[in-house]
C-alpha cells in the first residue's frame, strides 16, 4: 500500500491495526494541530454497505468524522476530529492519489 501525502500533513508513523478482526495498513498524521490517520485494507473483509467505487462515505461515531471510500479493490479510510467538510476535502484528495497511481 502507497502512503499518502496528504497536504499540509506531516506524516507521524505507520502500524498494522486490527479493524474487526482483520489486518489493516495504518498511517497516522499530524494536520494543523489534528490527529489524522488513514486505513487501508481489502474490500473483500468489509461489508457491503460501503459506496460504490468513485463515492465517498461520511459517519461519526462519538467525537470523531470517518470517511470511507473504495479504491483498486481495496477500503480506505480517514478518522479525526476535524469538520466533515475538511475530511472529506482529503478524502478526495487521496482517492484522486490512488486512482493515478494505478
Amino acid at each position: 500500500m502507497e502512503i499518502p501525502a496528504i497536504s499540509n500533513a506531516i506524516l507521524i508513523g505507520g502500524r498494522v491495526a486490527d479493524i474487526s478482526g482483520q489486518p489493516a495498513a495504518s498511517a497516522s498524521y499530524l494536520i494543523e494541530g489534528n490527529a489524522l490517520t488513514y486505513f487501508a485494507l481489502p474490500a473483500a473483509e468489509i461489508p457491503s454497505a460501503l459506496p460504490a467505487e468513485g463515492w465517498v462515505h461520511m459517519m461519526s461515531s462519538e467525537e470523531f468524522n470517518i470517511v470511507t471510500w473504495k479504491v483498486a479493490g481495496s477500503v480506505r479510510a480517514l478518522v479525526a476530529r476535524m469538520g466533515k467538510r475538511e475530511l472529506v476535502a482529503l478524502a478526495q484528495e487521496c482517492r484522486r492519489m490512488a486512482s493515478t497511481s494505478n
